[in-house]
């Protein structure tokens, strides 16, 4: 059940151990993903909010803003690794 997301800090030079407190802030990269059927309301908005404007929306920042819906990087309970957590609306695992 969930996602897995690369953290990257956006900063110039990527960070390639961020601590948890710059992670949480930074911008997703979306490079390669793998999304389990559990995330797929996540995608299905994302590409709605996608396709309503393909010239004006950074597909990045569109992933990154629906993501953090509802997201309590905090909970950690009943996941396998602490640099995993619940997001989107806490239906989706990120790490």
């Amino acid at each position: 059940m969930g996602l897995g997301l690369g953290l990257g800090l956006g900063l110039g030079e990527p960070n390639p151990n961020p601590t948890p407190i710059q992670a949480i802030h930074s911008a997703f990269n979306i490079g390669y993903m793998f999304f389990r059927a559990s995330a797929l309301p996540l995608v299905d908005e994302w590409l709605k909010v996608i396709n309503e404007d393909r010239v004006g929306r950074w597909d990045q920042g569109e992933f990154g803003r629906i993501a953090r819906i509802g997201w309590d990087p905090s909970s950690t309970a009943g996941l396998s690794d602490p640099r995993l957590f619940w997001a989107y609306h806490k239906k989706v695992v990120l790490g």
